[in-house]
């Protein structure tokens, strides 16, 4: 008999167990690890749109507003000179400025609306921004009303062709380029000015509120994230929304020290939506996005490759963009850069698009999908967001 055969029956039952178990949690920890980098390539997809649709918002606020191109210009200058004083070589330029800008943010910008920590290997170059003078702090205060506009540092101006060729290589294989680049500008964006259906407001890390006052045509909601996400919160939502219509007070998500997020609900949204429970599903799932973007702003250590990770970059970038495939926004985007930038009309620009030398997935498809191509584009460019098709 050969001595390496071995039956069934001269093996431990333990130990097979223990070999099932350890092969089971293996598998499940690829899978899972498989699920995280989908996740992660998609919020890459969602970066990469989101830097386009924002340059290209840029670059017509550049050529087209007076006052906007002066203020960058002269801006420039202070900002290259202050640079030459710290002897910051060339190559380095984009990378010390952005870390100016978060310097320059986090001295005057305490609100945790505002907060944002510089990526690992940043801040080399350390500001002490009570020292600039008043030009070089017009300067930075100027790069970071770009930054919080744009979503991106454009400390230095983009111009079409360097975009261009991005998009006509997405177009012919329908994949992504490495974006390290775009990471490198990249920056919280906040649009003061526009109210949505809801909005929130944060505690720091202090435990500070920066709560906005509360006004009679708005909703107030005052939520504890550490235990936001009970079965019942959709209910007790619902029933604020009820109560605040016919103007009573409930116990529901009153203010208190454990208060983390304000959930700010428009009076407009509560009184076009038909039924309380309709707006409650969609504050909930909204709230949900918010608790969990809240928390891994506050605990820095979830930052990694993590499902939690993946989900927070889907929420801050991209709401509403699923079923957008990146060659169909290619397209859209060179149309426009056809008709904007190449000053063509619309109908000569699909007629390049369509005789195009390579394959790409609108080739043989109607000029009608070319032209909601270009539709979408042109309306994410002018919201600075990545949006999806509507009827």
């Amino acid at each position: 008999m050969d001595d390496d055969f071995l039956y069934d029956a001269d093996i431990d039952q333990e130990e097979i167990d223990k070999i099932k178990e350890i092969q089971g949690d293996a598998l499940k920890n690829q899978m899972r690890n498989d699920c995280i980098h989908a996740d992660l390539v998609r919020a890459e997809n969602i970066i990469f749109w989101d830097y386009h649709y924002s340059a290209r918002a840029f670059i017509m606020d550049i050529s087209e507003k007076a006052w906007f191109k002066k203020r960058y210009d002269v801006s420039t200058i202070f900002l290259s000179s202050l640079m030459k004083d710290q002897r910051v070589h060339d190559r380095d330029f984009e990378r010390v400025a952005r870390e100016l800008v978060i310097a320059y943010n986090a001295y005057y910008n305490k609100n945790p609306k505002f907060s944002y920590a510089p990526i690992s290997g940043e801040m080399k170059n350390l500001y002490r921004i009570s020292e600039l003078t008043k030009d070089e702090s017009r300067a930075a205060k100027f790069f970071l009303y770009v930054a919080l506009k744009y979503g991106y540092t454009f400390t230095r101006k983009v111009y079409p062709h360097q975009i261009q060729k991005q998009i006509t290589t997405v177009a012919k294989d329908g994949g992504i380029i490495e974006i390290d680049d775009i990471k490198e500008k990249q920056f919280i964006k906040y649009d003061g000015d526009s109210f949505d259906d809801v909005r929130f407001n944060y505690t720091d890390k202090r435990g500070r509120q920066f709560f906005e006052s509360e006004s009679s045509d708005r909703l107030y909601l005052y939520i504890d994230a550490e235990v936001y996400g009970r079965s019942s919160d959709i209910e007790n939502i619902s029933a604020s929304i009820s109560a605040w219509k016919k103007k009573k007070a409930l116990d529901y998500y009153v203010r208190s020290e454990k208060s983390s997020i304000q959930v700010v609900i428009s009076g407009d949204a509560i009184r076009r939506m038909k039924f309380s429970r309709e707006l409650a599903q969609y504050v909930d799932k909204q709230v949900s996005d918010a608790v969990n973007s809240y928390s891994v702003w506050m605990v820095k250590a979830k930052l990694v490759e993590t499902r939690e990770l993946a989900r927070t970059v889907k929420h801050m970038y991209v709401p509403q963009s699923e079923q957008v495939s990146n060659g169909a926004r290619a397209i859209g985007l060179w149309l426009w850069d056809l008709i904007h930038f190449g000053k063509i009309k619309q109908a000569e620009a699909i007629r390049r698009i369509l005789d195009a030398h390579f394959d790409h997935c609108r080739k043989t498809a109607d000029e009608r999908a070319l032209r909601r191509d270009y539709v979408l584009a042109a309306k994410c460019i002018k919201q600075r967001a990545v949006l999806k098709y509507t009827s």
